[in-house]
């Protein structure tokens, strides 16, 4: 068993479905937690074409997200995201959970009995998609126990929604814009922004430990959503993810450039 099914259903953006997993082991080596994964909820048949339908579905966990699809200048498509710029490990853990790796737990009586013998140290919220494609009556419960045993880390785009607001105790507002940072820290959310390659973060903001001394998610903890925490980070990873998360920064800070928070 490599984690539990806590939800199959609508997803709260476009009602198709979607699956939100607890993943025992999982992480970018910055995390090297269990995490939650909400993923498409679509069939995986040998890799063919998975790509682009897995592409396609992604917009039902992950809403309306800035990253998810970028134009270039020449109108070519790609994603500034890290999770779908490298979609196969999605593939293997729908592919998983078709032949029974993950296990149903909709009461989370699996869950909990598991925390109390592992007791995790961190849980991200989510690793793959928004935390925000899963109900709340669902989702709520499972964080609210694991805070017995570890924070949850999370990143919402989903945070000018009033129905989210509710984030605000789990997951950081993630923006990629001065003012929107702004808007999101003074309805009280903590804020993790990225910037551009070359930027520094502004005075009231804090370096993402990360990259600034090396620490992993997993020893720092501070994108819990509380505290009204303000993390910045440069735009990283391969060159070309960086040029699109860049590009998705100017675009964003041009559309909200004199724009009172």
């Amino acid at each position: 068993m490599r984690g539990l099914i806590i939800y199959k259903g609508p997803s709260e953006f476009d009602g198709k479905p979607i699956v939100a997993v607890l993943v025992f082991s999982a992480g970018n080596g910055k995390t090297k937690s269990p995490a939650l994964w909400v993923l498409p909820d679509i069939e995986v048949k040998d890799g063919k074409g998975y790509y682009s339908t897995a592409r396609e579905a992604a917009r039902s966990v992950c809403g309306g997200c800035p990253l998810f699809d970028v134009t270039d200048d020449k109108g070519r498509h790609g994603t500034a995201c890290f999770a779908w710029a490298h979609a196969l490990p999605i593939g293997g853990v729908l592919r998983s959970i078709d032949v029974g790796n993950y296990v149903p737990d909709f009461e989370m009586r699996k869950i909990k009995a598991w925390a109390e013998l592992e007791q995790p140290r961190r849980l991200r919220n989510a690793y793959i998609g928004d935390p925000a494609a899963v109900p709340r009556h669902v989702l709520e419960p499972m964080l609210q126990f694991m805070e017995s045993w570890t924070a949850p880390l999370g990143y919402t785009h989903q945070w000018r929604k009033k129905k989210n607001q509710w984030l605000q105790s789990y997951c950081m507002a993630s923006v990629e814009s001065v003012h929107d940072a702004r808007v999101a820290a003074a309805n009280g959310w903590g804020v993790f922004r990225v910037g551009l390659h070359d930027e520094d973060p502004l005075p009231e903001e804090t370096w993402c430990p990360s990259q600034a001394r090396g620490m992993s998610c997993a020893a720092c903890g501070q994108c819990d959503g509380r505290g009204g925490r303000r993390i910045f980070a440069r735009a990283h990873g391969v060159k070309h993810v960086v040029r699109r998360i860049e590009r998705v920064i100017k675009r964003r800070s041009a559309q909200t450039a004199g724009a009172t928070p």
